[in-house]
């Protein structure tokens, strides 16, 4: 299994995490999570294509066609009522845990 981050979430990611803990620890996550998963790009087509999803909220339509640009077969997130309109099924972390833990 291959995961991929958003790039728009790496920056999330780091935001919050800095005003939790110090930036040098913060920088050190990204870091780890740059080890730990690829990157899903954003560029001009996928904001272009965000702007025509039916998801109504423009940061969950730009994480979705992210995601259909790397070919996911789902989205992982805690929220998955933001993306009931994807294009791409989505789950909780727990749900996708079960669906790893059935299919070994």
């Amino acid at each position: 299994m291959e995961g991929f981050l958003c790039a728009t979430a790496v920056t999330t990611i780091d935001y919050l995490l800095g005003r939790c803990i110090p930036a040098s620890d913060a920088r050190k996550a990204i870091r780890k999570l740059l080890q730990l998963f690829e990157i899903a790009p954003v560029n001009r087509p996928v904001l272009e294509q965000a702007l025509l999803s039916r998801i109504s909220d423009f940061e969950d339509a730009v994480i979705e066609q992210s995601g259909l640009l790397v070919g996911a077969d789902v989205i992982v997130t805690r929220n998955t009522r933001d993306f009931r309109n994807a294009s791409i099924p989505a789950l909780e972390p727990d749900g996708l845990l079960s669906m790893m833990n059935e299919n070994r």
